[in-house]
């Protein structure tokens, strides 16, 4: 996480540049918000905590992420991802230097990070294109987004 000589977000910023003028145009484009779970065994690589995990429909051990994508009926293009630390990792400042977390990391909420000015940077990628938003709804919620 820490010790990458590249950046992910430029990555995936670049990439976005060069596809979303390709994706379709005739039909309707959306924003899709979603948290992604990543099942996980043991305890040491960043972030795994139990916590739910739509791959197996329950809680386990995973990594969670949110993730923004632009899609359209044929394609989806992920342009903005952020791995969740849940608080067992950033209340846990030795836990975090060990693994390589930056220190200026802190908890944050699955929604301020779909808030954050990561995401709110990719949605200006393709701010010209009308778009309808999308929130995949977690496991008992109606939307990370509202908290309801």
């Amino acid at each position: 996480m820490a010790k990458s000589s590249w950046s992910d977000q430029a990555l995936l910023t670049g990439v976005a540049q060069r596809v979303l003028p390709y994706m379709q145009t005739d039909t309707p484009r959306y924003w899709v918000i979603d948290d992604t779970a990543i099942r996980k065994k043991g305890r040491h690589s960043v972030g795994v905590s139990r916590q739910y995990c739509d791959e197996i429909g329950k809680q386990d051990n995973c990594q969670a992420a949110v993730s923004l994508s632009v899609a359209t009926e044929q394609a989806s293009l992920p342009v903005a991802w952020q791995l969740y630390l849940p608080t067992f990792w950033t209340d846990n400042p030795d836990r975090c230097r060990k693994t390589g977390v930056p220190a200026e990391v802190h908890f944050a909420t699955k929604q301020e990070i779909a808030l954050a000015k990561r995401l709110k940077r990719a949605l200006s990628l393709a701010s010209s294109w009308p778009m309808l938003p999308m929130v995949k709804k977690p496991h008992g919620e109606n939307s990370f987004l509202n908290g309801d």
